[in-house]
């Protein structure tokens, strides 16, 4: 005999899809079904992507969607109860406007009407305690309990699965992978009619058939979803979550690795080309603003300088008129050119008389155009430092 069976999830302006037909199948398997509860001007795109992936994983007879199905006439209460009888798990798809979606007419809030489809789909879901898991779509919440009617309040303890649209396969694929453990299997018939009615004229001579005793099943009866069966669920779904935060981790990590790498690699580049590059010809006079003058004159190489294209440089000169106490003392220096286009200087002023000092420049850097040295000079007598900037 055809048994009527809805199988899948709600829809609306308020609520659902049923489809009726013959079925064959165990009488324990009736609470195998999925049911999607969503409102069509929140979610309707999104619910329907979702279902469309469900019904591919679990086949059509296990998904309950829409209600452009339902037979003009029929009892819509006695249809959802029908339907969450058939169902052991309930999808609440939630967006953005879900909560506070209102009337076109009152203005006061769908959610807390008594006879909203939506609320009254969730409330008998939970009263019978069928598993409701709100699915969040976007960075959309689950609203909290103060703003929810009494009857709902409950939703806010379930566990709740997140879809978003930039990741929407890698999400679907966890949520699957957290329902599989938690639904019977269904032995399914051929599609159905959407009423016995609607049944071809030729069914009725296979009745003699029907008179023999039905031979029993040879699969082994399913058993109902259990606790553990839920842990396995919710084990593999913070597997999912886990993985997904392991890759997007290593992702980035790439990411910092390689511009480390790059930026080692042009350092190495710029010191090559630096130790390669010849030292400049620091050869000749070079003044500085305080009037200093400064007379750069070659000393003679030894082999290893040679060997190695260095050049030393002997320094006479006089100081100026600022910077040092008495202007116009004698000044003796060594030169010696440094990496990355530098001269370090170490000079002495006035060797034997009451302003006799050292500093040494470390690190002068060389401008070409027009030549030019600066840089910061450690005074020996007082400790201090003081730029310095010649030219030639």
């Amino acid at each position: 005999m055809a048994v009527a069976e809805i199988v899948a999830v709600a829809a609306r302006p308020a609520a659902a899809v049923l489809r009726t037909g013959p079925r064959t199948g165990r009488r324990g398997d009736m609470n195998s079904g999925i049911f999607i509860s969503y409102r069509r001007s929140d979610s309707q795109h999104a619910a329907g992507r979702l279902a469309d992936a469900l019904v591919r994983e679990f086949g059509d007879r296990q998904i309950f969607r829409d209600i452009e199905d339902i037979e003009a006439g029929a009892d819509f209460i006695d249809t959802l109860e029908r339907a969450l009888a058939s169902c052991g798990i309930m999808l609440v798809v939630i967006g953005a406007q879900w909560l506070e979606l209102r009337d076109a007419q009152s203005g006061a809030r769908r959610l807390d009407a008594p006879d909203d489809w939506v609320r009254q789909e969730i409330a008998r879901a939970l009263q019978r305690g069928i598993r409701v898991i709100p699915v969040l779509l976007e960075r959309t919440n689950v609203p909290p309990a103060s703003d929810l009617p009494d009857d709902l309040k409950a939703l806010v303890r379930r566990q709740a699965i997140r879809l978003a649209d930039a990741q929407w396969s890698r999400d679907v694929d966890a949520l699957i992978a957290a329902l599989r453990p938690q639904l019977a299997t269904e032995l399914v018939a051929p599609p159905p009619w959407t009423t016995p009615s609607q049944a071809p004229s030729q069914a009725p001579a296979a009745a003699p058939s029907a008179a023999r005793p039905a031979s029993p099943p040879t699969s082994p009866p399913t058993s109902p979803p259990t606790s553990t069966s839920a842990a396995t669920a919710a084990g593999s779904a913070l597997g999912s979550r886990i993985e997904s935060g392991v890759r997007t981790g290593l992702n980035w990590a790439k990411r910092i690795l390689l511009g480390l790498g790059l930026t080692v690699l042009l350092l190495v580049f710029l010191m090559v080309r630096a130790c390669n590059d010849a030292p400049p010809d620091l050869s000749g006079r070079w003044t500085s603003a305080e009037g200093w003058t400064l007379d750069f004159r070659p000393k003679p190489r030894s082999p290893q300088q040679l060997a190695d294209g260095e050049t030393s440089y002997a320094i006479t000169g006089v100081t100026g008129v600022t910077g040092v106490a008495g202007s116009g003392a004698r000044l003796e220096c060594d030169a010696v050119p440094a990496m990355f286009g530098s001269v370090d200087l170490d000079c002495r002023i006035a060797p034997g008389t009451a302003a006799a000092d050292t500093f040494s420049c470390g690190g002068m850097y060389i401008s070409s155009s027009p030549t030019s040295a600066t840089g910061d000079c450690k005074w020996q007598r007082d400790s201090s430092t003081r730029k310095l900037t010649i030219k030639r």
